[in-house]
């Protein structure tokens, strides 16, 4: 689960976008960067952060101000080429009870270059439930002009993040949002509310009548980490 985590973690700083209400991240939510931001919940196990700041080198570093929630293995480190690595794990915060995502900073004294402020997101997931058809049979046609879409909804009271971890080589994956790739497929969903990717027939795969395949999708849904859909290409008069 931890690969999920930080797939988590890579969706919630790529989508500057994504809005809900005031519980949710702020409008400076523009300012995080992937290689520069950490973003916890409670319900995860500790985990490796990467920090990036460009010049900073070989600089030793001291964490000079952080949240109380946020328990951090090591309060000292180096900065090796421009990098350097936050053992980090959130507890429980009473002021936080509310699903939602909550934003503050962290502060690192650098050695020679001063403070840098770090970007902490804290996550209180509640309940969520993913809901997805388990198979599917598309027309190639629909596949390869229509950009097939693929439904997930949050049927329970809580934040659902979801990432695909597995797909067959013939299909092609692509968020509805300009910022990802076939390879970062994933998204965010606020309760009772659905989200959709693409699919699109790899055209580098050499056709066959038949093409079984599985997508497997991820998710912090706390019942049902895991969904396997079952894929078939329905070639008809196509082929």
């Amino acid at each position: 689960m931890k690969n999920l985590f930080q797939n988590i973690a890579f969706i919630i700083i790529l989508l500057v976008t994504f809005s809900c209400n005031n519980d949710f991240l702020t409008e400076n939510q523009s300012l995080l960067s992937y290689e520069s931001s950490i973003v916890v919940s409670p319900d995860w196990e500790s985990n490796d952060y990467t920090i990036f700041q460009q010049g900073f080198g070989n600089a030793k570093f001291t964490v000079s101000k952080a949240p109380e929630w946020l328990k951090i293995s090591s309060s000292s480190g180096q900065f090796s080429n421009s990098y350097a690595i936050l053992n980090c794990k959130a507890n429980a915060y009473s002021d936080f009870s509310e699903i939602g995502l909550y934003y503050t900073y962290l502060t690192l004294s650098v050695e020679g270059k001063g403070d840098l402020d770090i970007p902490v997101v804290y996550i209180n997931e509640g309940n969520p439930v993913i809901s997805a058809n388990n198979s599917l049979k598309i027309n190639y046609n629909d596949l390869l002009y229509g950009n097939f879409q693929f439904k997930i909804k949050n049927t329970g009271y809580g934040i659902l993040f979801w990432t695909v971890i597995q797909h067959p080589e013939w299909l092609k994956l692509y968020n509805r949002n300009e910022w990802t790739s076939d390879n970062e497929v994933g998204g965010i969903i606020a309760p009772n509310e659905t989200d959709v990717f693409n699919l699109t027939y790899n055209t580098d795969i050499a056709f066959t009548e038949y093409l079984p395949g599985k997508i497997i999708i991820a998710s912090n849904d706390k019942n049902k980490p895991f969904i396997e859909v079952e894929v078939e290409i329905d070639f008809g008069n196509s082929y």
